[in-house]
């Protein structure tokens, strides 16, 4: 491959340079196994790993719900007026009818009347799947957490944000006993994956698990994808000819986040570190440089 050409675009005040030629997206792979310890990832890999369809490990927690499916959990704000919640907690109950009721009530303080097309359960959770009178191809999957396998009681969720950089952040309590690294391994998946099911450009590298003391420590480097949508001036200095059209630049955030689950007690605490954030345009996917 011969040597790439650094070409400028201009976004406003801000000029980068598109390295050219780059391998077209055909040729853009990725892959990983769960339990691979990988840490380090060129820009080219982040870049093919956002763009080539790829989104999770091989070996990596599997859950039911399609991509065109919304799935929430229940908590204190959807069984009680907002009025008279005290936060956000998301609930857990070893009892289906209990779990039953309070998909009922919620339904019954939702602005969209909704009707109830099938129930599942798994060794994690009750599901309900429900639609909208309104918006019938919508389907919500309502679910509440088994208290035998997470309590979640505790847990804020709009404490942090998965990019901005954290320790400590309480996420429930792990009920599984024993806990193993297996145990932690899915767990850490799982709420990775309930947490991101629908956003975009949301990947995970690298899925691992290692005991440290009397805790489980499960490490996944995960991307998240923000989109700056600009109208760029592309200059082509050996033609000699400049555009202006309308292209998407976007930003792949690669995050490390460790689970951490004390084996005796089960609490959960997350803490997150921002690696770096690589600048890429999108359609066709190519690196950029500052």
């Amino acid at each position: 491959m011969s040597m790439p050409v650094l070409w400028p675009i201009v976004c406003g005040s801000l000029v980068f340079c598109l390295e050219a030629p780059l391998d077209s997206i055909d040729t853009l792979v990725f892959n990983a196994r769960v339990g691979e310890e990988r840490t380090e990832f060129t820009n080219h890999e982040i870049l093919a790993a956002t763009y080539s369809g790829y989104r999770v490990p091989q070996g990596f927690y599997r859950d039911e719900m399609r991509d065109d499916e919304s799935v929430g959990y229940l908590n204190t704000i959807s069984i009680r007026s907002k009025e008279k919640a005290r936060g956000r907690v998301e609930l857990c109950t070893s009892d289906w009818n209990e779990a039953r009721r309070w998909q009922q009530i919620s339904d019954s303080n939702s602005f969209q009347q909704r009707i109830l097309l099938g129930e599942n359960e798994t060794d994690k959770y009750f599901e309900f799947r429900t639609g909208s009178y309104s918006h019938p191809s919508h389907i919500h999957l309502m679910r509440v957490h088994k208290c035998r396998y997470l309590d979640r009681s505790g847990f804020d969720p709009r404490a942090h944000y998965p990019i901005q950089d954290f320790t400590g952040w309480f996420q429930g309590t792990a009920n599984v006993r024993p806990v193993t690294a297996e145990i932690v391994q899915e767990l850490g998946e799982y709420l990775w994956l309930v947490g991101n099911h629908q956003a975009e450009g949301a990947r995970v590298l690298s899925s691992f698990s290692k005991i440290v003391q009397n805790e489980i420590c499960h490490t996944m480097y995960a991307l998240w994808k923000s989109v700056h949508a600009q109208n760029a001036l592309s200059i082509d200095k050996e033609a000699r000819t400049k555009s202006e059209e309308y292209r998407e630049l976007a930003d792949l955030n690669l995050v490390r986040l460790d689970y951490h689950v004390d084996q005796k007690s089960g609490r959960i605490t997350l803490d997150s570190e921002k690696i770096r954030t690589v600048r890429v345009r999108s359609n066709p996917p190519e690196l950029l440089a500052e």
